[in-house]
């Protein structure tokens, strides 16, 4: 059975290959989501988001000592990074407004290929100061996008921990569909259940400490989940898609972001403070 993430960049239009392939080596930077077809990026990052996942070792998530882990937190970070990073610096109103579109759109295939992690970046990105700053942008955006970040806020909801999004871990699960869950959530599961004291409160005639059953339990019931997770994935068979020329390989090992500082100072340029008072 082939994994939902179908690969066809030959088919996808893009720019003319040799500028990208030019303006890469020139400066990272300069290169715009607008150059990059969604269905293409989001396809390629879930399918590399999918091989982290898998590859993460069963020991590492029980002695927390993980550069498995750690490599696809970095992933995750820099996913989110670049999300902010292309909004704030299209300095163009317009060119802003189609990037944020984009975004969102990205944010729905992520959902649809069940890549929740990448799903938890693009929205953690849109959720930076330097672009929730922007007002008059997002006053701008169009009622259907507006409609789409509406339908996110519910399913990303912090409710009940997450509860609507690990829900659909569960609906995945049962369907059998492969997906790659919300890496900071499996480790705050993880950390929360590892944290419970080893013992119960000892009594004043209570001569031997008493274990806590209820943390081993709870370790217990986040490592099941974290086996079902990736057995669940390990019937699907995938591949990448080898026409994939090496500037789109490179730019996804390495995607250009902008630091703290960098992010507000271009959040200003598109809108002043003066604009924001």
């Amino acid at each position: 059975m082939n994994l939902l993430f179908p690969h066809s960049f030959s088919n996808i239009s893009l720019i003319n290959q040799e500028f990208l392939e030019n303006l890469f080596c020139e400066n990272q930077s300069e290169l715009f989501l607008e150059h990059i077809s969604v269905k293409n990026f989001t396809e390629e990052w879930s399918y590399l988001d999918y091989l982290q996942f898998q590859e993460i070792p069963r020991e590492e998530y029980i002695t927390k000592t993980s550069p498995f882990w750690d490599k696809m937190v970095s992933r995750s970070n820099m996913l989110s990074r670049w999300t902010a990073s292309q909004i704030v610096y299209n300095v163009n109103f317009g060119n802003r407004i189609y990037v944020i579109q984009k975004l969102i759109e990205m944010l729905a295939y992520f959902w649809e290929l069940g890549n929740f992690n990448a799903c938890m970046c693009i929205w953690g990105g849109l959720h930076t100061l330097a672009v929730t700053r922007l007002n008059s942008t997002r006053n701008a955006l169009s009622p259907r996008i507006i409609n789409i970040i509406e339908m996110f806020t519910s399913r990303l909801s912090e409710t009940g921990n997450f509860a609507p999004l690990q829900a659909e871990y569960d609906i995945k699960v049962t369907r059998g569909e492969p997906f790659v869950p919300w890496i900071e959530l499996l480790t705050k599961n993880r950390n929360m259940a590892a944290e419970r004291s080893d013992y119960l409160p000892s009594t004043d005639n209570q001569k031997q400490k008493l274990i806590n059953f209820d943390k081993l339990r709870a370790i217990s019931d986040q490592m099941f989940k974290f086996d079902k997770y990736q057995q669940n994935n390990e019937k699907y068979i995938i591949s990448q898609n080898q026409s994939n020329p090496n500037w789109f390989n490179n730019y996804l090992n390495k995607l250009p972001v902008l630091s703290d500082e960098q992010l507000l100072e271009y959040s200003q340029k598109c809108e002043p403070l003066s604009s924001n008072t």
